[in-house]
């Protein structure tokens, strides 16, 4: 391993003086390397992900392996690791000898039944069928543990998962009281793994105490038929203590043959768990085409069928055809459960293409509807990784609408959120990292309803100041993923998914022609009549009460 990292470290320094040569003789470059990435960020010290495979740097030498950056990044622990991991992998070999096991009880069974039949005769046949005959007990007993791990470990899983999930989102568990109900969900599977760890355990006992009591089942056996077959035999205590020790030396072996017998079921069931996954179906890098185009369409998707799995029989999405070109702004509406955030994880390359064609050039950002946040400042969570430009920056934060929240904090853009720091409302965390995407400044936007998470007004400033036809994504490719029908006029296309299938796609004034928006209006509309008599008996509810205080009060 270090004669290999230093031929990494070799390689990498040529690649990185490579690097700098080439970039400083191609300034011009569409897409220049960042400043950040040097030898404290070995995992992007890689070729350019956007340089032709014919290109200078590609041929002159190959990038660094992941050796040597992962001894960058970890140093001497991840050599600690790998030998401690080592040494433990050779002391189940070498320190209970099971290799020498599988070569030497069978030596031990046959000199012992080899020594007994000089000793009593043909009575040892007896020992022999008892011992034949305590095997299919050891392999049912066997099986039985082998069923009982393999469920166990299913319940460990969820166990695991269902632990997971909670730990995730333990501040809705907490607003909610949800403690006793997640608390009993995860008792329960720990219960139901314990039953398992109880029977596995009886009958590994069960199979230990017919492993003890084999050599004296065998010599019993033994001794019984060597008096039955012949009146004459005499059990002398010199045949009788030869062959008690010669039967006693089959204890060892037998005992190993059981002890093997469980690291085999435990070896088979791990080694079935490890193949599934190992043999399962690997994500398609190409399931979205990502080369450049000569034309103006950036995102283009032909009848496609796209599935979260693809052993699934039914497709996810189904017949999906529609074109982007460059600069457009594209709104995808529907109703909630048809599709529209699964829309652009298939642009994303985050699903199964069954058939079709999926094509999507240039660097994408993408704006999750639940937004991700790091332990960092809200500064670092921006510019993630990125130089930092201060004009830029603050022409982000004017556009998102951030000023004033940064101006109540006590260090402004510095302060530091996520488990570490403080805590941000939903409107926060979706401003910010809509805010991460625009300084990206990449080439296309996949945006799954940032607006959702803020109200009407600022909704309206972040669609006019970034998103829409006079934002800072004017002239970028943006796909918007959102509810308020109102946001469809300034679209060049909109988008109207169903039941996993595009509907209709058109501009705004095709659609309103068609009829193919007047369902949306009519349920928007009953929608917004809802909220408004129930803000109505709310404020109602309100007037009673506090003039219900107030007879209170002057009648006291």
């Amino acid at each position: 391993l270090l004669l290999s990292s230093a031929g990494e470290y070799k390689r990498c320094l040529e690649y990185n003086r490579r690097r700098s040569q080439i970039s400083s003789q191609n300034e011009s470059s569409r897409f220049p390397s960042d400043s950040h990435v040097d030898q404290s960020t070995p995992l992007l010290l890689d070729e350019d992900e956007h340089s032709p495979s014919n290109s200078p740097l590609a041929s002159v030498v190959k990038p660094p392996s992941i050796i040597w950056c992962l001894f960058l990044l970890f140093k001497w622990d991840i050599i600690t690791a790998m030998l401690t991991k080592a040494v433990s992998d050779l002391l189940q070999f070498c320190n209970p000898l099971l290799l020498s096991k599988f070569s030497n009880f069978n030596l031990k069974i046959g000199l012992a039944l080899f020594f007994l039949w000089h000793q009593i005769g043909i009575s040892v046949l007896s020992g022999v069928a008892v011992m034949i005959m305590l095997f299919p007990i050891n392999f049912l007993i066997t099986m039985l543990i082998r069923k009982c791990q393999v469920e166990q470990m299913c319940y460990k899983d969820e166990r695991t998962k269902m632990v997971n999930e909670v730990l995730n989102g333990i501040k809705v568990i907490k607003l909610y009281a949800w403690e006793p109900p997640m608390e009993k969900v995860i008792n329960d599977l720990r219960e139901k793994e314990l039953a398992l760890i109880r029977r596995a355990a009886l009958l590994r006992t069960l199979s230990d105490m017919f492993n003890s009591a084999s050599p004296f089942l065998v010599a019993l056996s033994t001794f019984s038929t060597f008096i039955i077959l012949d009146p004459k035999n005499v059990l002398t205590p010199e045949i009788a203590f030869v062959s008690l020790t010669l039967f006693n030396q089959l204890r060892t072996p037998m005992s190993q043959v059981a002890e093997m017998i469980t690291q085999t079921v435990q070896v088979v069931v791990s080694n079935r768990r490890l193949t599934e996954f190992l043999i399962s179906e690997e994500l398609s890098p190409m399931c979205v085409d990502s080369a450049a185009r000569d034309n103006n369409e950036v995102i283009k998707v032909s009848d496609s069928n796209l599935a979260w799995d693809n052993t699934e029989k039914e497709a996810a999405l189904r017949n999906v055809n529609f074109t982007v070109k460059k600069g457009q702004l594209v709104t995808v509406v529907g109703r909630v459960g048809h599709g529209k955030s699964s829309l652009l994880q298939a642009l994303l390359g985050e699903m199964d293409r069954l058939d079709g064609y999926i094509g999507l050039s240039g660097r994408v950002s993408y704006v999750p509807q639940q937004p991700w946040m790091q332990n960092q400042t809200i500064r670092q969570n921006i510019t993630f990784g990125k130089k930092f430009d201060e004009y830029f920056y603050n022409r982000v934060l004017d556009a998102c609408a951030l000023y004033p929240d940064l101006q109540m904090l006590p260090l402004g853009d510095m302060t530091e959120i996520g488990e570490k720091g403080i805590n941000l409302s939903g409107g926060q965390k979706a401003r910010i990292s809509l805010a991460r995407a625009v300084y990206q400044n990449h080439d296309v936007y996949l945006l799954d309803d940032p607006m959702s998470a803020v109200d009407s007004h600022v909704g309206a400033q972040l669609f006019s100041s970034v998103i829409g036809p006079e934002g800072m994504l004017r002239n970028k490719t943006r796909i918007l993923v959102t509810n308020e029908l109102a946001y469809l006029k300034n679209a060049d296309l909109v988008i109207i998914m169903r039941n996993g299938a595009v509907d209709h796609v058109g501009s705004y004034e095709e659609l309103m022609e068609s009829g193919a928006l007047q369902p949306l209006l009519e349920e928007c509309e009953r929608e917004e009549e809802r909220r408004r008599k129930h803000e109505e008996e709310e404020e109602s509810d309100f007037e009673e009460g506090s003039s219900y205080f107030v007879v209170v009060a002057a009648s006291s």
